[in-house]
């Protein structure tokens, strides 16, 4: 069950693009990132960056265009901040990807 009821409003941008306030919005959208990637990301894929042209264990760039487009679906963002915040969530959600098929193949 996913608790992400209605918009946030991210209107404080770091340099590098991380969302740093309000501070319920920044953690909402961190935890949304991880939720993104849980929920849509196949555990097939196994890289977020391609080896080589057609890597068929990678994060295909329409995916990493969906799951952006579900986080602005989610959240406002200021338009001057929008590429700097996109690359930085999906950073966070490559990131979290490689977290979690550490954590599947530890657990066997």
């Amino acid at each position: 069950m996913n608790n992400f009821k209605g918009r946030f409003v991210t209107d404080e941008v770091g340099v590098d693009g991380q969302p740093l306030g309000p501070k319920e919005a920044t953690t909402k959208f961190v935890n949304y990132c991880g939720y993104l990637v849980r929920d849509h990301v196949p555990i097939s894929l196994w890289t977020w960056r391609p080896s080589c042209t057609n890597d068929p264990h990678a994060v295909p760039h329409s995916q990493k265009a969906m799951l952006w487009d579900s986080m602005k679906q989610k959240f406002d963002i200021p338009e001057e901040h929008q590429t700097k915040v996109e690359d930085w969530a999906l950073k966070k959600m490559a990131e979290q990807v490689r977290t979690q098929k550490k954590k599947l193949y530890e657990a066997f």
